[in-house]
């Protein structure tokens, strides 16, 4: 419930605005962890056991059609994709884990009737170290 209520005020929050299509550039420095999930699709980010979440970048659109294929997921112009890191970072930063759904619903819609996909590029932070982490853990 309290998910949900984090994305209709995130969503009333939104600007319009287009993202980056590619890697953040602080993602090359630290190594970001990426994940891709597809539109409808419910999936869950996870970090390692006392790790948690730290997104860097959120992309919701279509930029390349071998990520999540579909008979409407042709390649479109380039402002099919729209930056949703605030509300990813709203949604997940600081937790061990968080529940997606993928809909044009609930991320903005910069190109309909086009089959597309949520790429977050996160971090796993270590508890107290200020560092981040790939999602491997020490033993």
């Amino acid at each position: 419930m309290l998910q949900q209520e984090l994305t209709f005020i995130t969503l009333l929050m939104l600007l319009c605005q287009h993202g980056l299509a590619e890697e953040p550039a602080n993602c090359r420095e630290i190594s970001c962890e990426t994940f891709e999930i597809c539109q409808y699709e419910k999936r869950t980010i996870s970090c390692p056991k006392h790790h948690k979440i730290s997104v860097h970048y959120a992309n919701y659109g279509r930029t390349d059609t071998s990520v999540c294929p579909h008979s409407n997921a042709t390649l479109t112009p380039a402002n099919c994709y729209s930056d949703q890191t605030r509300i990813l970072q709203l949604l997940c930063n600081g937790r061990n884990g968080c529940n997606l759904y993928i809909s044009s619903l609930v991320y903005l819609d910069q190109c309909p009737h086009i089959y597309k996909y949520l790429k977050v590029f996160y971090t796993c932070e270590a508890p107290g170290s200020g560092s981040s982490s790939s999602s491997s853990s020490d033993g």
